[in-house]
C-alpha cells in the first residue's frame, strides 16, 4: 500500500486549482495548508500521484536510504503515519523465523527498529478515515507535524503554476499572491482617521472608504477584510473592540472613555458568583489612560428564610 510522503509532497497545478475553488476567500497560510491536505487525502488511493511511499509491511524487504511510512501503531490513532528513512539493515536468523531483516528507521531525532522480510507476517494495524471529522482531524495532524515541508512545497508551487490564491502579505509569500494593499491605500486609510485620531473606525467603514476611491478592485468582501486587517495589524493600528480600530496616534493620545462590549459572565462551579472577564493588557492600558472606571458586579443579596425575614422586620 502506498501513502503520501508529506515530507516531500509534490503539488500539481490541479492541486492548487482545487484549493482555490475550496477557499472562495483569502485565508491565512495555515488554513490553506489544511484544506490542501484534506483535498489530497480525499484523492486516496493516490494511484496517479508521484509523491507516495510504501507503507511498512513486515513481509517486505528493505534497503538502506529507502523512504517508508510507518503507521502510528504505538499511538492513539491507527489512521496516522509517519515518514522514516531506512538508515541501517542487518540480516538476522533464528530457528523459528529463519532469515529476516532488522532495519533501523530514523525520522529527525527519533529512531526505531523493526523486523522485516518475515514470511507470512501480518501487516501493522492501519485504517483510513471514514468520517468527515476523522479526515479533518487527520489533516490537522499532518499540518502540525509536516507544516514546514508542506509550506515549502506550497510556496514553490505558487511560483511555478499560474494559479492566483490570495494570502496575507509576508516575506515568504510570492509577490503575485500578495493581497494588494500599497502606499496609496495606506495614505487613504490615514486620511480617514485624520479629522480626529481618537475616534475609532469600523472595518466596514475602512473598506467602504477604500472602495469609494476605486481601491480593492477584484477582491471579494472576505478578501478585502483580510487584506485590510493584515495591513492595520502591521502598521500599528489597535483593535479596541470586535471590529473597531484606532489609529496609532489615537491609541497614544486617547483621552476619552473607550467603548467596549458589555462584560460577558463566566460560570464557576460550587455555586460561585459570576465575574466579569478581564480586559486584555492592551485594552486595560487604553481604558486606564481614558480614566475608565472599572466595572464591578454587585454582590448578590444573602438569601434568608421567611421566618428570619419576619423576625428582622419586627425589630426594624
Amino acid at each position: 500500500m502506498e501513502v503520501i510522503n508529506w515530507s516531500a509532497v509534490r503539488l500539481s497545478e490541479n492541486d492548487l486549482n482545487a484549493v482555490a475553488k475550496r477557499l472562495g476567500r483569502a485565508e491565512k497560510l495555515h488554513m490553506v495548508l489544511r484544506k490542501l491536505v484534506e483535498i489530497i487525502l480525499r484523492q486516496q488511493p493516490w494511484t496517479e500521484r508521484k509523491d507516495t511511499v510504501e507503507l511498512f509491511h513486515p513481509c517486505h524487504r528493505y534497503e538502506v536510504n529507502q523512504w517508508i511510512a510507518l503507521p502510528d501503531f504505538e499511538g492513539s490513532s491507527p489512521m496516522v503515519w509517519y515518514i522514516y528513512q531506512v538508515v541501517e539493515v542487518k540480516e538476522e536468523e533464528n530457528p523459528k523465523q529463519g532469515r529476516f531483516q532488522v532495519i533501523m528507521l530514523k525520522a529527525n531525532e527519533k529512531e526505531i527498529k523493526m523486523a522485516a522480510n518475515i514470511p507470512d507476517a501480518k501487516p501493522l494495524p492501519f485504517t483510513f478515515p471514514e468520517s468527515e471529522q476523522d479526515l479533518q482531524d487527520l489533516a490537522d495532524h499532518f499540518v502540525g507535524v509536516y507544516g514546514d515541508d508542506l509550506r515549502r512545497a506550497f510556496l514553490q508551487a505558487l511560483e511555478q503554476f499560474p494559479v492566483l490564491i490570495y494570502l496575507p502579505q509576508t516575506d515568504e509569500v510570492p509577490p503575485t499572491n500578495f493581497i494588494p494593499l500599497d502606499d496609496t491605500d495606506a495614505e487613504l486609510i490615514a486620511q480617514l482617521f485624520t479629522p480626529d485620531p481618537k475616534v475609532p473606525k469600523s472595518l466596514n467603514e475602512i473598506i467602504h472608504h477604500l472602495r469609494s476611491k476605486g481601491r480593492l478592485e477584484g477582491l471579494t468582501d472576505d478578501q478585502a477584510a483580510v487584506a485590510v486587517m493584515e495591513f492595520l495589524e502591521r502598521n500599528g493600528y489597535v483593535l479596541i473592540s470586535e471590529s473597531e480600530w484606532l489609529s496609532p496616534e489615537g491609541a497614544e493620545t486617547v483621552d476619552r472613555v473607550i467603548r467596549r462590549q458589555p462584560p460577558a459572565p463566566k460560570v464557576y462551579d460550587d455555586d460561585e458568583y459570576y465575574e466579569t472577564i478581564e480586559l486584555s493588557e492592551e485594552g486595560q492600558r487604553l481604558a486606564e489612560e481614558a480614566g475608565e472606571v472599572e466595572m464591578k458586579v454587585e454582590e448578590a443579596e444573602e438569601e434568608i428564610s421567611l421566618d428570619e425575614w419576619r423576625r428582622q422586620a419586627r425589630t426594624e
